[in-house]
């Protein structure tokens, strides 16, 4: 397996950073463009022991699914619609290499069908978020949160 599959790939890990996750990773993407040529290489910090400062636009973090299961909350309250109100993390890894995983936030509460009755029906906070790679997977269920004012980063101080 490439190092490449293992992080976030360069369009979401930008994406994220415009969203102002924190730029703290082991890896991270670094630019390495000249005048004709635009291009990024990756590069392991964390083996140094270097961290690279959030201000430096040169690198731009290329997060792990460790990491982005950290920044990722358990469960998420859409503060309406009590008590269907509070959404669990979900995770599925499916043999399709199309769809290799799957992820979404689930209610489980008990709802009710259009003829009266009871039933535990799960639903979902979005139609699912699915890669054939786990970090790009997780990376986009964490843009659908920020893009939608459901979670906020904690700032740094």
């Amino acid at each position: 397996m490439n190092i490449e599959d293992q992080v976030v790939n360069l369009e979401l890990s930008k994406l994220l950073k415009e969203f102002g996750v924190e730029q703290i990773s082991a890896f991270h993407w670094v630019d390495q463009s000249s005048e004709n040529i635009k291009s990024y290489s990756l590069a392991y910090f964390a083996l140094i022991g270097m961290y690279v400062d959030n201000a430096d636009t040169n690198t731009i973090s290329a997060y792990t699914v460790a990491e982005l299961m950290q920044l990722l909350p358990a469960y998420v309250d859409i503060k309406t619609k009590e008590p269907f109100n509070i959404f669990y993390f979900k995770l599925q890894k499916r043999s399709a290499l199309n769809i290799q995983y799957i992820v979404n936030y689930e209610c489980d509460s008990t709802t009710v069908d259009f003829e009266g009755r009871f039933g535990a029906f799960s639903r979902l906070i979005e139609k699912n978020i699915y890669d054939y790679k786990l970090p790009d997977c997780l990376a986009k269920i964490l843009i659908y949160l920020l893009e939608n004012n459901l979670i906020e980063m904690e700032k740094k101080q």
